[in-house]
C-alpha cells in the first residue's frame, strides 16, 4: 500500500510538470536535479552532477528565479573556493495546492 503522503507528492509532481513552460534540455536537466534534491543544491553542485561548467548552470537558475520556479533558500561555504554559494530549491507553487492541502502540508 502506498502512503497518502507519497500519493499526494506524486500528484503534486504531475501537476508541477504539466504547468511548466517549455524548457530547454539543459533547463530540464537542472530542474530535474532540483526536484530530486528538495533541500536544495548550489550551482557548483549541479555543475559537478551534470558535467556542465558552472557558468552554464547559473543562468538557468536565474531564469528559474525570474519564472518563479526556483529560489535561493540559503548559502553554503565551500572550502575549495573559499566562498559562499547560494543554495537553490524549487519554489512552492501556490497555484498547485488547494487551500486545504496547503494546511495539511504544514
Amino acid at each position: 500500500m502506498v502512503a497518502m503522503t507519497d500519493l499526494a507528492q506524486e500528484c503534486r509532481s504531475e501537476s508541477f510538470w504539466l504547468t511548466m513552460p517549455e524548457l530547454s534540455p539543459r533547463q530540464k536537466e537542472v530542474l530535474n536535479l532540483l526536484v530530486s534534491h528538495p533541500d536544495g543544491l548550489t550551482a557548483w553542485e549541479i555543475s559537478q552532477m551534470t558535467g556542465h561548467l558552472v557558468h552554464c548552470i547559473r543562468p538557468r537558475l536565474t531564469e528559474f528565479k525570474k519564472q518563479g520556479i526556483a529560489w535561493a533558500i540559503g548559502k553554503r561555504f565551500f572550502e575549495s573556493t573559499g566562498r559562499n554559494e547560494a543554495i537553490w530549491a524549487i519554489a512552492p507553487r501556490q497555484d498547485l495546492f488547494p487551500e486545504t492541502e496547503k494546511r495539511c502540508l504544514t
